[in-house]
């Protein structure tokens, strides 16, 4: 349908509707905005991740680690991924996996910017799909 994300698609397209649509709900759903213009910004410590998963089912997430350090925002991903399995019974594909929040953009090696942008937006989208699944 015409307007709606494709979550599977691979078009710039698809994804920016896909983040469109996955951001106007983690939004509805917690009564502010996101913290980034970025949307993978904005979710990238586990922080937002954990509070919408609040939202949806108080008492889901034992703690939210605000601490600015990897560790804690893997404890934080993890946390929303293990409530995502739990309270809506998400499994394999309709999970992300915690490396789709990582940058890819400044990832050395032999990948070309083009190579970066499309594995970005599959990353990106794999994390839209799981919060959609969510609803």
């Amino acid at each position: 349908m015409e307007g709606e994300a494709n979550f599977t698609g691979n078009s710039a397209q698809d994804t920016i509707l896909a983040v469109k649509e996955a951001k106007a709900w983690i939004e509805a759903v917690m009564g502010k905005k996101l913290p980034y213009g970025n949307f993978r910004q904005s979710l990238e410590s586990g922080v937002v991740l954990c509070e919408f998963m609040e939202k949806l089912r108080p008492n889901s997430i034992t703690k939210v680690n605000h601490r600015n350090s990897a560790i804690a925002h893997l404890d934080n991903i993890r946390q929303f991924l293990l409530a995502c399995e739990m309270y809506f019974v998400l499994r394999g594909g309709q999970l992300f996996e915690i490396t789709d929040l990582q940058d890819v953009s400044t990832r050395k090696g032999s990948s070309t910017g083009g190579v970066r942008r499309r594995e970005a937006d599959r990353r990106i989208r794999n994390v839209c799909s799981c919060f959609i699944h969510c609803g």
